[in-house]
């Protein structure tokens, strides 16, 4: 087994080429994923005859990513493995980039859509290899996506209704703005911090992946301040694309106004926008199946992929 520290030219240049192999442009960041993974303490990569895979320490174990199958030879995939495991003890968890921006999950079930922008594809075998090793848990995620937004809006119409009285609204974010991205970022902690295989970018690492997201060429972000009179209480990060498809990436809600509707107001304030910028498509993004997000109303929505993620 080589085990080496991080070279990131050759892993960065890896990834490069296998997403243009596979025709997508660089709008999942390879290199700013490689470059959060890559400063982490006590981070390896590991290029092996059956695959390759980056670990880096992670709460009471260890976190992996990147991984590639490059063997369909089981017994060797079998050996390996197991060599990795005596490795690096205890729980095991990934794929896991870190970031709830640098999304990566194994894609179990597709319906053969293209791959949408931020989404990285993996090949079936790759799951059924994981399930083969025997996880204590699989946490499964989803993307849908919906073409008509009037029913959903009908549904919110109430509890949009509601919160507006409250003093609900959304307000864009300002991108040019050094304080707007501090907040910004500290709000993101909050929110998520103690979710499942989240870990906080450092402020050099979010300034860099705002940077990267408004220099795209395929698409152009949207995002806002969920606010509650002058309280911003939440942010909402969409993608719009150049054909019209608006891509659902991020919403959160601070603790304190969970599970009070907000959420179900939101879906028709957001969907509301969709249809005045004549939106074409509206696709949400890897939500994680047990997430309170998918107890929100959704008429007409269309499974498209299926993704899983592991705690060995």
């Amino acid at each position: 087994m080589k085990i080496n520290k991080p070279n990131t030219n050759h892993l960065a240049d890896f990834l490069i080429y296998r997403s243009r192999s596979l025709g997508y442009d660089d709008s999942i960041n390879p290199t700013l994923c490689w470059e959060f993974f890559s400063k982490k303490v006590g981070a390896q990569w590991i290029d092996e005859e059956a695959f390759c895979i980056g670990i880096y320490p992670f709460v009471n174990g260890h976190a992996f990513g990147f991984f590639e199958l490059k063997s369909h030879d089981k017994s060797i995939q079998l050996e390996q493995w197991k060599n990795i495991r005596k490795k690096y003890s205890g729980q095991f968890y990934g794929p896991i980039n870190g970031s709830s921006f640098l999304p990566y999950k194994f894609i179990s079930k597709s319906d053969q859509s293209p791959i949408f922008e931020g989404e990285w594809n993996s090949n079936i075998k790759t799951v059924e290899f994981m399930r083969s090793m025997g996880p204590e848990k699989i946490i499964k995620y989803r993307s849908a996506y919906r073409t008509s937004f009037d029913a959903v809006i009908k549904v919110s119409h109430p509890f949009l209704t509601r919160w507006i009285d409250k003093g609900f609204s959304l307000e864009t974010i300002k991108l040019d703005s050094v304080n707007s991205i501090l907040n910004l970022h500290h709000l993101v902690h909050e929110i998520f911090c103690t979710n499942w295989g989240y870990e906080s970018m450092n402020q050099n690492q979010f300034s860099s992946w705002i940077n990267s997201m408004t220099k795209r060429e395929n698409g152009s972000p949207l995002l806002y301040w969920i606010k509650i009179k002058e309280e911003n209480v939440g942010f909402a990060y969409l993608f719009e694309m150049p054909d019209k498809t608006i891509i659902f990436k991020t919403l959160g809600i601070i603790r304190k106004y969970q599970e009070q509707g907000l959420g179900n107001a939101l879906a028709g304030e957001l969907h509301s926008i969709a249809k005045k910028r004549k939106a074409k498509k509206c696709i949400y993004a890897m939500i994680q199946v047990d997430n309170r997000v998918n107890r929100m109303p959704d008429p007409d929505i269309s499974i498209m992929r299926e993704y899983e993620s592991y705690i060995f």
